[in-house]
């Protein structure tokens, strides 16, 4: 059973809402994280407003030359390479999620404080809504698989879930996924139970809005 957001409940008017640091980062391709961490370094650098970092730039700095070392060992590379850069990219990412923290302790909600810094921010709320997307079961018994329309732009997708009923605030939303194309699979959910879902795709230029959710019920 598939319940779309609309058929129970009225789509109320969005309040503007406080610009964090978007954490869309953690989709990226390794290519793309090294550009991105780099940026970060050199925006960060002199910058006044960022004296004290929870990370020093230059722990960030050894953290990216090494994720680039391992870039190029696993390109022709076995496991063990692929696994080093797989250890190498989660360790990158945990100190941009740490620096993050400190960028939106200092902003205060300041778009121009957080894009100063080179991390991007969360978008507000679109005036209009995303296409829907749609939600079945798949061949083993606790699979939902969830597709969109291929977004233009779209480097990578994020999935969100919720158990029912569906929350009234971003807090009640937790991440399903992360997949670079327009299609998830959910797992080991409980027969019978009731999940929410929803989506939204990271662009160049930061995350687009979260499109409408749906519910399903596992079987």
């Amino acid at each position: 059973m598939v319940v779309r957001l609309n058929t129970i409940i009225n789509i109320n008017l969005k309040k503007m809402k406080t610009s964090k640091v978007l954490f869309d980062f953690v989709a990226f391709s390794v290519s793309l994280l090294i550009e991105f961490a780099r940026n970060i370094v050199t925006m960060m650098t002199g910058n006044a407003l960022f004296a004290t970092p929870f990370v020093p730039l230059a722990q960030i700095t050894t953290a990216v030359n090494d994720l680039e070392l391992k870039f190029k060992a696993a390109l022709n590379g076995g496991k063990q390479q692929k696994a080093d850069l797989r250890i190498s990219a989660k360790t990158l990412i945990a100190l941009l999620r740490k620096q993050a923290a400190y960028i939106d302790s200092i902003a205060c909600g300041s778009d121009s404080v957080i894009l100063s810094s080179g991390y991007h921010i969360t978008p507000q709320p679109a005036s209009r809504l995303l296409p829907e997307f749609d939600l079945g079961h798949g061949e083993n018994s606790g699979e939902v698989i969830a597709r969109h329309k291929a977004a233009k732009g779209a480097r990578a997708y994020i999935w969100q879930h919720a158990p029912d009923p569906l929350p009234n605030l971003d807090s009640g939303w937790s991440i399903a996924g992360y997949t670079t194309q327009s299609k998830f699979t959910d797992t080991e959910l409980v027969s019978g139970s009731k999940h929410w879902y929803r989506v939204a795709w990271v662009t160049k230029t930061g995350l687009s809005s979260w499109g409408d959710p749906m519910m399903i019920i596992a079987l």
